[in-house]
């Protein structure tokens, strides 16, 4: 969920906001108080999002390493796909 929105973010909003910025500063000269203030908020959205997906990796981490975790990965290999996946993805 955190990662579709952040890629929602920066895949649409980031492009609408730099062309909007890019075009009022060569037709007026400038860029609008409105603008600067949504560039801003984007940028603030950008960076929550950014630190709740660092979050979300440790919280997955700490879950990979717990003793329960490596019993089912590594003893009973019943998880052993899955830990594997999760690796990868908190690696991503």
């Amino acid at each position: 969920m955190i990662t579709s929105l952040d890629f929602i973010n920066s895949a649409f909003f980031e492009f609408y906001i730099r062309m909007r910025t890019h075009r009022e500063k060569t037709t007026f000269g400038y860029i609008h108080d409105k603008t600067e203030r949504f560039a801003l908020q984007y940028a603030v959205l950008e960076w929550v999002l950014r630190a709740i997906m660092v979050l979300v990796s440790f919280a997955q981490l700490a879950i990979r390493k717990l003793s329960a975790s490596e019993y089912c990965i590594s003893e009973t290999k019943d998880l052993e796909l899955e830990g594997t996946w999760l690796s990868w993805l908190i690696c991503l």
